[in-house]
C-alpha cells in the first residue's frame, strides 16, 4: 500500500516537474526560431 501512493507521488512530483521545464525549453527554442 505504501509502495503504491510513493509511485504515484514520484509520477505527480515528475510530471509537476516536467511541466515548467518542457515550457522553459518550448519558449527558448520559440525565441531561438523567432
Amino acid at each position: 500500500m505504501a509502495m503504491k501512493s510513493m509511485k504515484a507521488f514520484l509520477i505527480c512530483g515528475g510530471i509537476l516537474i516536467l511541466i515548467p521545464i518542457v515550457f522553459l525549453i518550448m519558449l527558448y527554442f520559440g525565441w531561438v526560431s523567432f
